[in-house]
């Protein structure tokens, strides 16, 4: 559906009308537009109020998962250890969750490094062991001999493949 706006100038000449200019403008893009430009206004609220309370359940977060490690400090029994391990990867869980929103509401720059694939891999070997003992999956990470210097965020990189790892050992 078009929209039209149209501009009527009447023209008098010593008192007297003499003539009427008829402006018709299609204005359905600038609607369209004022449209995208609301929307995106809302959106850049929405993403501010977002960041604002990512970062107050952030610091919740943390202070339950501090006395969750706590309570784990002080009771060996094995019936509440593994309780307190469920719940503190679920807290683990939720600031990962917390971290993202707010790296996608305001995104760090790129800091693009040269680095080694094998440096890069080794690290993850880690994290292979870890999912071993929390739910009997075994990831091996093998990285072969004389690979290529990579040129890329090392953080962003290996958060790609942290998710792709965790996602794949809980399907």
């Amino acid at each position: 559906m078009k929209l039209i706006e149209r501009l009527y100038v009447l023209i008098i000449h010593k008192n007297t009308s003499t003539g009427l200019i008829v402006i018709v403008t299609d204005i359905t893009r600038k609607q369209q537009l004022q449209t995208q430009l609301i929307l995106a206004e809302k959106m850049e609220a929405v993403g501010g109020m977002s960041a604002v309370l990512a970062h107050e359940m952030r610091n919740s977060i943390t202070s339950v998962k501090m006395l969750t490690q706590l309570v784990l400090e002080a009771h060996h029994d094995d019936e509440h250890k593994e309780s307190l391990d469920v719940a503190i990867q679920s807290l683990n869980r939720m600031e990962t969750l917390v971290t993202n929103l707010l790296s996608f509401a305001k995104p760090r720059p790129l800091e693009m490094i040269t680095i080694s694939a094998e440096k890069l891999f080794k690290g993850l070997e880690t994290l292979g062991q870890q999912l071993r003992r929390r739910n009997g999956h075994e990831i091996n990470i093998c990285a072969g001999k004389n690979l290529p210097n990579l040129e890329l965020d090392v953080d962003y990189f290996r958060e790609a493949l942290v998710n792709l790892i965790l996602n794949a050992s809980e399907s």
